[in-house]
């Protein structure tokens, strides 16, 4: 069978309607930070679900950055993201999907986002979907807790412990 053979199948089985969901690797935080093109803290402002000029549903996401960690400095930030699932079928589907990984947004929440470069569509996500999105929360005590949506999990697997000082 030739390549041209090959990746046509695979792409017939990404595409099957059978295929429930996609696995996505596990990054850690060395990894997230060399893949991402911008990471920046900042406070969601806006979501607006669309339809973009090829019929897409996306969805425009606009951040208010207080502070650039990589990448041009920017007071804020809008992305288009796909969005795959309706509400519905998330709620019916309770299994892991590629659905169920991609982030969503809340405005008013503070996060950090490890962004992707746009595609040549201008499609553009968090880094390793929702590994990529930390949501900043604050305990009663007023202490600052960073977590993504698999809290945490990974992140520093890999890495060298390097003994404190």
């Amino acid at each position: 069978m030739n390549r041209v053979s090959k990746g046509l199948i695979l792409v017939l089985l990404l595409v099957s309607p059978a295929v429930e969901g996609l696995l996505v690797l596990q990054l850690n935080l060395v990894q997230l930070t060399a893949l991402a093109d911008r990471v920046f803290v900042g406070k969601c402002l806006q979501v607006k679900k669309a339809t973009d000029s090829n019929g897409r549903p996306v969805q425009y996401v606009t951040f208010q950055v207080s502070e650039t960690l990589k990448g041009r400095p920017e007071e804020r930030i809008t992305f288009k993201q796909l969005v795959l699932a309706t509400e519905e079928r998330m709620k019916g589907n309770p299994g892991k999907t590629l659905d169920s990984d991609l982030p969503t947004y809340q405005v008013g929440e503070e996060a950090i986002v490890f962004l992707s470069d746009p595609s040549e569509i201008g499609l553009t996500a968090p880094i390793g979907l929702g590994q990529g999105l930390f949501r900043v929360e604050t305990d009663p005590e007023g202490e600052k807790n960073v977590s993504n949506i698999y809290a945490n999990r990974g992140l520093f697997v890999g890495l060298k412990k390097v003994p404190a000082l």
